[in-house]
């Protein structure tokens, strides 16, 4: 019986430094992985060079700079797997990630996504990885491995108006409608934490955090059939039962 294809979708943004050991890093995956797309999001560093040299079965998609939101779309309407996951371009999978999410996946059809805890590390001046705080439940897009359906219509699509927090503000949606979520209890994503981050140096406002918040309770507020509620109980839901200690990466 084949496995499942599975595509994993890389957004790009001058990520020349880090993108051939994040490919790396997916090419070691003991789940098979079908499909490598990396949209480069308009980089002037030679970053769409790099993803070509890493290898033929690559796929490359360029597009001007429109954000991470919209190089996550372009890459799910490029990709041709009934399961995708995403990378971000400076960030790297623990080893057996992407078969614990699949693993949970298929062995519960109702599930829409299967998601990892997070370890964050950053790299010493003497080039030796430091682990940062202990591994962490933070939703970001590379936490997990989904069926492509969950991206489908209008009410999937993520939000490309958003350059920052798209990935939570997707996340809440999901929440809202009761979308059946599985959380593994073990580190599969190494986030890096370096100057080019995001998110680096930058609080909850800045970050979007608020506005995205505030955009949930506006939408639970305006559903006659919803509760302001809704969200932190899929919270509770999630977190039931995955309190355990996680093993580190």
């Amino acid at each position: 019986m084949n496995s499942p294809v599975v595509s994993v979708i890389i957004p790009a943004w001058n990520a020349a430094p880090f993108l051939a050991e994040a490919i790396a890093s997916v090419r070691r995956q003991t789940w098979p992985v079908n499909e490598i797309i990396v949209v480069d999001d308009g980089s002037t560093d030679g970053t769409a060079e790099v993803a070509r040299a890493a290898g033929s079965d690559i796929r490359v998609i360029c597009q001007e700079n429109l954000g991470p939101a919209a190089a996550r779309n372009r890459g799910l309407a490029a990709a041709s797997g009934d399961y995708v996951t995403f990378l971000d371009a400076d960030d790297l999978y623990v080893e057996g990630k992407i078969a614990w999410e699949m693993e949970a996946l298929l062995a519960d059809p109702t599930l829409e996504m299967a998601l990892t805890y997070m370890q964050l590390f950053r790299i010493l001046p003497e080039g030796e990885r430091q682990w940062i705080q202990d591994p962490q439940f933070i939703f970001g897009f590379a936490c997990g491995t989904y069926r492509r359906r969950v991206f489908d219509g209008p009410d999937g699509k993520i939000d490309e108006s958003l350059r920052r927090g798209e990935d939570t503000d997707w996340f809440l949606r999901c929440c809202e409608r009761g979308e059946m979520v599985k959380l593994i209890s073990r580190a599969g994503l190494l986030y890096r934490r370096h100057p080019g981050s995001l998110t680096w140096g930058r609080n909850a406002q800045e970050t979007g955090w608020l506005h995205i918040l505030k955009r949930s309770l506006d939408r639970r507020r305006r559903d006659p059939n919803g509760s302001e509620a809704s969200v932190p109980l899929a919270w509770a839901q999630l977190f039931n039962g995955s309190r355990a200690p996680v093993p580190p990466p």
